[in-house]
């Protein structure tokens, strides 16, 4: 048997199975049609193929086949004396170049023909001299299965087959072997394929056991690798630019919610959009592909920009409820302790000050509960920081002045507050106080350390505005610098 290519039409991954189209050749030799009275080679009609022994040949990966009959059903058999008869189909009615010249001279009657072929005579369509063979070409075009292995898709490398076998006809009865060894198979070094190139092929010729017996069986093995050009400028570029795209918004200011949050969604759903396509284009495996491992890890780092401003978002304006309530709380729990502090210090100033008169000076119900209004004027600010309102100690006369302002008038100036009520400051303390005096204002600093202490603590647990600049800027260096070394590996391990 021979075989010349003349293409390969298609190779499908979703289906598993590729289509050719070839001339092919079988020879055989039939003592029965052995003649000796002419020296020349008989080109018979393909109406002759149905009276003439045939071997009953198939291909055993066939899914679908069809001879091709324009204009006529094109089969040829050529016919040699010694009985060797050479079977094939061929896409159209092949003549050689001596049919194609001959002449009234190179044709013989069927009163010339051989008695074995006298009965044929219809079938005899030209003759011609050659080598004592008969030929009979044919063109077939075959659909056959190749099982794939897309691990490495679309990276890989395939290894299709084309299996021929004798269907009933046993090695006791036929025996198949490859006519010109190596260069049985012609036509390879021509075929252009858009997505393949042919790396080698291989002939095989071998016997399969079955139960009914011992079968010849011919094997053409043909390597393929597949052209990464096209899925390099179709989905791995596209792929890498919406992944660094997506980076972009690592630079816009993170209180523009909309445009992070647009700019983050549209890079997901077209990462989502060239996934779908690509599983469409191939059938359903199991197993994970080259090109799903690209694209997945293309889609995380898409999703964790999209997700790195949601982390922004949520430290800059709160870390919800759950936060704020425990703020809350800590807020009460220092504007209580400083309320009973404050509370605690004005019974202990009023019980060693002096009244002083009612329609100069306030009493001290009045001017505790002033006093007590203006400490509890304490807030939380837009990013979650504790405001504690300093009391204005110029304006407002505070209960150790009250205590420290028995004295001399002569030795005190006058002093308003927001009312207009005129009271005396001392410049100096008497001796009998000025011991009480030391001890408060040392309480009260004291007092005050604690609860900048305090207040220190909570604004150091709550993230400030230049903790979301240090995240932008962070990110705009690791998601880089990680992208590229997914890159490496993988194109390492792959085309390695």
């Amino acid at each position: 048997m021979s075989i010349n290519i003349a293409s390969i039409d298609s190779i499908s991954e979703v289906n598993m199975d590729y289509t050719i189209t070839m001339y092919f050749q079988q020879s055989w030799r039939d003592k029965r049609l052995a003649y000796g009275e002419l020296n020349l080679n008989l080109t018979l009609d393909n109406r002759v193929a149905d009276q003439l022994w045939l071997p009953d040949t198939y291909f055993l990966n066939d899914k679908k086949s069809f001879l091709h009959g324009v204009t006529v059903k094109n089969r040829m058999i050529r016919l040699h004396p010694d009985g060797t008869v050479l079977y094939g189909l061929s896409c159209s009615t092949r003549r050689t170049p001596a049919d194609a010249r001959s002449s009234g001279a190179g044709e013989v009657r069927a009163t010339d023909l051989p008695s074995p072929l006298r009965r044929l005579d219809a079938g005899v369509k030209r003759m011609s001299v050659k080598n004592g063979r008969v030929n009979h070409f044919y063109i077939i075009t075959t659909t056959a299965a190749c099982m794939m292995d897309l691990r490495r898709y679309p990276l890989d490398e395939q290894n299709c087959t084309l299996e021929i076998e004798s269907y009933g006809y046993t090695t006791d009865d036929i025996v198949f072997f490859w006519q010109g060894g190596d260069n049985a198979v012609t036509g390879v070094d021509k075929l252009e394929l858009p997505q393949f190139s042919i790396v080698d092929i291989r002939l095989v010729s071998r016997e399969v056991r079955f139960t009914t017996g011992s079968y010849p069986r011919l094997s053409l093995s043909f390597r393929i690798k597949r052209n990464i050009g096209y899925f390099i400028l179709q989905t791995y570029m596209p792929s890498i630019l919406i992944t660094i795209l997506s980076w972009v918004s690592f630079w816009i200011n993170y209180d523009a919610s909309a445009a992070r949050v647009a700019l983050g969604v549209t890079t997901v759903l077209t990462m989502t959009t060239i996934n779908t396509h690509l599983r469409e284009t191939l059938p359903k495996i199991p197993y994970v592909k080259a090109i799903d491992v690209y694209l997945m890890g293309c889609f995380v780092f898409v999703f964790l920009a999209l997700l790195e401003y949601a982390f922004v978002n949520y430290v800059f304006f709160g870390r919800g409820p759950a936060q704020q309530k425990k703020i809350n709380e800590r807020l009460n729990k220092v504007n209580n302790e400083r309320t009973r502090y404050e509370e605690k210090r004005l019974r202990e100033q009023d019980s060693i000050s002096v009244p002083f008169q009612t329609n100069t000076f306030r009493s001290f119900t009045q001017r505790r509960n002033l006093y007590l209004e203006e400490q509890r004027k304490v807030g939380v600010d837009a990013y979650g920081n504790i405001l504690l309102t300093p009391l204005d100690m110029n304006n407002e006369v505070m209960p150790s002045d009250v205590g420290s302002s028995i004295g001399d008038s002569r030795n005190s100036v006058m002093s308003f507050d927001s009312s207009g009520v005129q009271f005396r400051k001392p410049m100096a303390p008497r001796d009998g106080y000025s011991h009480h005096s030391l001890d408060r204002s040392a309480m009260r600093s004291r007092a005050n350390c604690r609860l900048r202490r305090r207040s220190s603590k909570l604004k150091l647990k709550i993230p400030n505005l230049s903790d979301v600049s240090t995240i932008d800027k962070w990110s705009r260096v690791i998601f880089p610098i990680t992208f590229g070394f997914f890159n490496l590996v993988y194109w390492l391990y792959y085309v390695n």
